[in-house]
């Protein structure tokens, strides 16, 4: 993917996160973010101002649940609460002990840009229909300086 394959809204907002991610980083997240949603670019500008003003502490945090997903890797919604269980419990900080997926994936997509993966799924019925099985996350919310260029 160049900044030539980037239609005109999003050539836009390449140029307006490329000072603060890097050329390529920049693009990549363009060019994965959805138009609506918690996926979009509104989303995406909300996520990072969250992200980069975050105190010591939760800024640790962040930095933990980074090191735990690899970009560009499938996860499943499983993964995702085992990872931010397990970074949780080596930071010593409070396991999540209700609504353990939703706040788990919230913690996900607030760092991530990210890929919903489907797969087709027929029912009993016969009825076929695209099941969600898990996540890619394509890059970080938080800059990495190693990835500005």
């Amino acid at each position: 993917m160049t900044l030539l394959n980037l239609s005109s809204s999003q050539q836009q907002k390449f140029y307006t996160l490329k000072p603060v991610y890097g050329t390529t980083a920049a693009i990549n997240i363009v060019a994965n973010l959805s138009d609506k949603g918690k996926n979009g670019y509104s989303a995406f500008l909300d996520k990072m101002d969250a992200v980069t003003k975050a105190t010591y502490e939760v800024e640790a945090y962040y930095d933990a649940v980074y090191d735990e997903f690899q970009l560009n890797q499938q996860v499943t919604p499983g993964d995702i609460i085992l990872k931010i269980a397990e970074t949780r419990r080596k930071l010593e900080l409070e396991p999540y002990r209700d609504k353990i997926k939703l706040r788990s994936e919230s913690d996900f997509f607030l760092l991530f840009v990210y890929k919903e993966v489907r797969s087709p799924r027929t029912d009993e019925s016969g009825v076929t229909k695209n099941e969600l099985v898990g996540y890619i996350p394509l890059a970080r919310v938080k800059p990495n300086p190693e990835d500005i260029d």
